[in-house]
């Protein structure tokens, strides 16, 4: 983060009580309105995933130890290998 360097995650077991939170921006009655809406998470299927049929849900990590300077230009990388040993991966850059 910030240099390159990687920071070791850990994977978080029960998301039975974790909620996404979205702000959404809407007019009502001519008015902006800030909406708070809350959605329970889905975990991500634990069986096998066959090909395709899609799936779909989330999988929660921790990174701890990071302090918010680091966050300023920081870039999220995500890499999921599937079981044919292809890697998948996603970029999130820091705003």
């Amino acid at each position: 983060m910030g240099n390159s360097s990687a920071v070791s995650m850990e994977q978080i077991a029960d998301i039975s009580n974790w909620q996404q939170h979205i702000k959404l921006a809407e007019k009502q009655h001519g008015l902006p309105v800030i909406r708070d809406l809350r959605h329970m998470l889905k975990r991500f299927p634990t069986q096998p995933l066959q090909h395709g049929v899609a799936a779909e849900g989330w999988e929660c990590f921790v990174a701890r130890g990071i302090r918010e300077a680091f966050l300023e230009n920081a870039t999220l990388k995500v890499t999921i290998i599937d079981s044919c040993g292809r890697s998948h991966s996603i970029e999130s850059f820091a705003l």
